[in-house]
């Protein structure tokens, strides 16, 4: 982790590209064995390692996981696999990134729902806090979208970020 020569040349060698058709494949196998779910997670930990701090990692595992990746595993049974994926997404957002959410606002809806699951879970947190909500359009977009529940869900991260400011 962060350990850009480490980064560059699994980027290099395309194990990300790999390690992500790994990673869906486990998950059209609806994988329920313990060393298989091990497996599952430990291959979205890898692709959340390889892009931590690492601009052009992050954008090939963007290319390679976006949309599908993400629209598979953020409503997964699985917390840890939730987690992690919610990660990876969170490492490789940036504000050009955003644009693809508003054009696939399920993602951006399934990290809302994530969060109502598992709400000690620190990524869809900041996933919301830190990205979403500094991109107007996306939220607009979104909004009209949601449940109540879901923007209720919304409206409590917003008071929390701003009572967190103060």
């Amino acid at each position: 982790i962060e350990c850009s020569v480490n980064q560059n040349s699994i980027r290099n060698l395309d194990t990300i590209g790999v390690a992500v058709d790994l990673v869906l494949l486990f998950r059209e196998l609806r994988v329920e064995q313990d060393s298989l779910l091990t497996a599952f997670r430990c291959g979205l930990q890898f692709l959340g390692n390889v892009a931590s701090r690492n601009e052009e990692s992050q954008s090939i595992v963007w290319v390679h996981a976006f949309p599908e990746l993400f629209m598979s595993c953020l409503n997964h049974p699985d917390k840890k696999i939730v987690a992690y994926c919610s990660m990876i997404l969170f490492t490789s957002l940036n504000a050009e990134r955003m644009k693809d959410l508003e054009e696939n606002l399920n993602i951006a809806i399934n990290v809302i729902e994530a969060h109502q699951k598992h709400p000690a879970s620190e990524w869809p947190f900041l996933i919301i806090s830190d990205h979403f909500l500094k991109s107007p359009e996306l939220v607009e977009a979104m909004y009209g979208k949601l449940s109540n529940q879901e923007r209720i869900t919304l409206l409590d991260i917003v008071i929390a970020k701003l009572v967190g400011e103060e």
